[in-house]
């Protein structure tokens, strides 16, 4: 009589079976990880674009640009190399941003948003300006409307919090309403994304700096045109990406200016005067890294691999290699520095 035999997997079949499956999904989820950066990707150089839009429709109908901020407080009122950077006579603390809104499909928050009073009460680490705050920004609806964060300033590859954390949100530096009402739960909603500015936290730095060759094309109380460019605008950047959190400072907020929150440099130092940051630099001055934190304010990068997106003054986006040499981001950096630049 003949046995009957059982069917059915050995051990070592089961094995490298599992082990097969193993080396699959190895391979896979590189490829998977990779196209959801890409599509995350995609969706940061959509917003750049977006925000170029805006600031070309903005230009078509005041002749030229937004001023990166304006009535800073948060600035230091001080005479350097000559010169007495003064503070305006009251203090706003806005950002450029909220001039843009109603170009943004945002015509609403605009409408409401009261460009007389001020958006934070945010003070200067030192030498602040004596100038005072316009409105109460616990109470007053600009400190409402700074709160509210917006799809269209967030990179989705950035997983840093939206809004300010609990020390920023309560510090006379960074802060919506410290110094009015320091029980005040508002927190400003952040942005990836800002102005390529000069990054001095000197009082109306843009309108009395005496080298205009060697600003960029946003400021303090800036108000400058396609017409300031004679470098050409498709050598000219306009905005920048960042972190929403950077290891000395804190990041930017879309709405209002704090403490050194007054743009963006992709040639930006550290204040030792240290070399140029460039781009994806993740270590501060004290060699410390924080994951997904750039090591600055100011500086520019992002945590697409490889480099980040820029937008340039002719409404193009572009991702920018991490290596790309500092003389060359410098002459892309300044409006009418003479150097022209090729492919970059």
């Amino acid at each position: 009589m003949r046995s009957k035999r059982l069917c059915g997997f050995t051990l070592v079949e089961l094995l490298v079976v599992i082990a097969i499956i193993g080396v699959l999904v190895g391979l896979l989820l590189p490829a998977v990880q990779a196209a959801r950066e890409a599509a995350r990707r995609m969706q940061c150089s959509n917003n750049m674009k977006q925000l170029s839009l805006a600031l070309h429709n903005y230009h078509d109908s005041n002749r030229k640009f937004p001023a990166a901020s304006w009535s800073l407080r948060s600035c230091a009122e001080l005479t350097s190399g000559g010169v007495f950077y003064k503070a305006d006579p009251f203090a706003k603390n806005a950002s450029g941003w909220v001039s843009v809104l109603p170009y943004l499909e945002q015509g609403n928050i605009s409408n409401q948003y009261n460009y007389a009073e001020a958006a934070s009460d945010a003070i200067a680490g030192s030498n602040q300006p004596s100038s005072p705050i316009v409105g109460n920004t616990a109470t007053n609806v600009n400190g409402g409307i700074v709160s509210t964060p917006l799809p269209v300033f967030l990179c989705p590859s950035d997983p840093n919090e939206i809004m300010q954390v609990a020390n920023e949100a309560q510090s006379e530096y960074y802060g919506i309403a410290y110094n009015t009402n320091r029980a005040t739960t508002r927190r400003g909603a952040k942005t990836n994304y800002d102005f390529q500015s000069n990054c001095s936290n000197l009082c109306n730095h843009w309108k009395l700096f005496p080298n205009k060759a060697g600003l960029s094309l946003f400021g303090e109380n800036s108000d400058n045109g396609l017409q300031s460019i004679s470098d050409g605008s498709s050598n000219t950047i306009m905005v920048a990406e960042t972190t929403r959190m950077v290891i000395n400072g804190f990041g930017n907020t879309w709405g209002y200016r704090g403490w050194v929150m007054n743009g963006l440099d992709v040639v930006t130092t550290n204040q030792t005067g240290g070399p140029q940051a460039g781009i994806n630099r993740f270590v501060d001055r004290f060699g410390r890294t924080r994951p997904g934190q750039l090591g600055s304010w100011g500086w520019v990068g992002s945590l697409h691999p490889g480099g980040c997106n820029l937008t340039f003054a002719d409404g193009s986006v572009h991702i920018v290699s991490q290596s790309t040499a500092i003389t060359v981001l410098f002459s892309l950096a300044r409006i009418s520095d003479g150097n022209v630049v090729g492919e970059f």
